[in-house]
């Protein structure tokens, strides 16, 4: 299943979601879709944009995100790309770039970017510096 990601209305990259491996947050996300709300830089933790959604579910398959990172690592060569759900904050996760904090929290490792990467990044870089970029999730 994919999903575009638009910031400040234009298109920035493609999720895919692995529809066969979390069919519950899948359908959740589904359910709940198109859905328009606050680009945020997660500062703290290092490389993260997060998307506030309104799908509360409890976590499905949950890792933590020490594993996520160095199995994206192991996959790719970086944690960049991949893409989670993290329940407790409604949030969706998109990791940018390879400077992650290893915190002890879990998150369901749903996806990854399929198309625009480089495009995430730079945004992503943005909201940095310039929070609070209006952005909004569809199915595509």
């Amino acid at each position: 299943m994919n999903l575009k990601l638009a910031i400040r209305g234009e298109h920035v990259c493609t999720i895919n979601v692995w529809a066969d491996r979390y069919p519950q947050t899948a359908r959740r996300l589904t359910e709940a879709l198109p859905v328009t709300t606050i680009a945020q830089h997660g500062k703290i933790v290092g490389d993260l944009l997060y998307l506030g959604i309104p799908v509360v579910m409890p976590l499905e398959k949950p890792m933590l995100l020490q594993d996520i990172c160095q199995e994206r690592r192991r996959q790719t060569g970086s944690a960049a790309g991949a893409v989670c759900f993290y329940g407790p904050r409604q949030q969706i996760c998109i990791y940018y770039g390879d400077d992650v904090a290893n915190e002890p929290f879990e998150l369901s490792w749903i996806g990854e970017i399929e198309e625009g990467l480089s495009a995430i990044q730079l945004a992503a870089i943005k909201c940095w510096v310039s929070p609070g970029e209006v952005a909004t999730i569809a199915l595509g």
